[in-house]
């Protein structure tokens, strides 16, 4: 009985710590999600070129506008009416354990091949 309440006291205290990162992280990402987006203007979609470019699609009002966004700055590439762009519904459905089922069923097929090209050593 000695044994257990230190290890009881040491769980309580790891659900403690994982919930209030539950919660904290939470609070971040709320405060985090509203950055791509403001009271006059939110960012539709954005692309990510590589060394620390992109190019945003920005809605104000009832037009869009194409940006090129570098380290050095920004630039305006081209105006569009919002009306004229066809937002396309998202085609992807897979869900994470979809995912990560197809992805370990992938390793454990891709390491039985390996093993049945291999020559086995074993008498």
């Amino acid at each position: 009985m000695e044994q257990l309440l230190p290890i009881l006291f040491l769980l309580f205290g790891f659900v403690v710590v994982l919930l209030a990162a539950h919660f904290v992280t939470r609070w971040i990402g709320k405060k985090m999600g509203g950055s791509g987006s403001g009271k006059y203007f939110c960012i539709l979609d954005r692309i990510y070129l590589g060394n620390e470019s992109f190019i945003c699609l920005l809605r104000m009002g009832g037009n869009c506008y194409i940006v090129g966004v570098t380290k050095s700055g920004m630039q305006v590439l081209d105006k569009i009416e919002y009306d004229d762009i066809k937002i396309l519904p998202s085609t992807y459905t897979h869900t994470f354990p979809e995912i990560l089922h197809k992805y370990f069923s992938s390793k454990g097929a891709e390491s039985e091949r390996k093993e049945a090209q291999e020559p086995d050593g074993r008498s």
